[in-house]
């Protein structure tokens, strides 16, 4: 939490007010259930449980899609794990196996 706070004090009043909008009315886009590539879903394990739920929703209408979940890391788990962010998807883009610190989403 400590680090999702500092990252959201450095938006500008105008870029939360987008984000805040952006959240609120974001849906699923039409036609992703006719997506034919295969799709890695990520929410990590210190995650919020909407993110989680969102995430699950999102593998479960893509055909061929996926949700793992980082281990160690929260909501920026990007910017948390850079190395292993990276590792993932690496691994993703050249078909290797994912690496072990990525679980199914529960």
């Amino acid at each position: 939490y400590e680090q999702f706070a500092a990252d959201t004090k450095q938006l500008t009043t105008s870029g939360f007010a987008a984000l805040i909008a952006a959240n609120m009315t974001f849906s699923l886009p039409a036609g992703l259930d006719r997506v034919t590539m295969p799709v890695l879903v990520t929410a990590a394990e210190r995650e919020y449980r909407l993110m989680k739920r969102s995430a699950r929703t999102l593998a479960a209408t893509l055909p061929d899609a996926i949700a793992m979940m980082p281990e160690y890391v929260g909501h920026n788990w990007p910017l948390e794990a850079p190395g292993r962010f990276a590792q993932v998807v690496r691994a993703w883009v050249v078909g290797d196996p994912l690496p072990d610190f990525l679980l199914p989403l529960k």
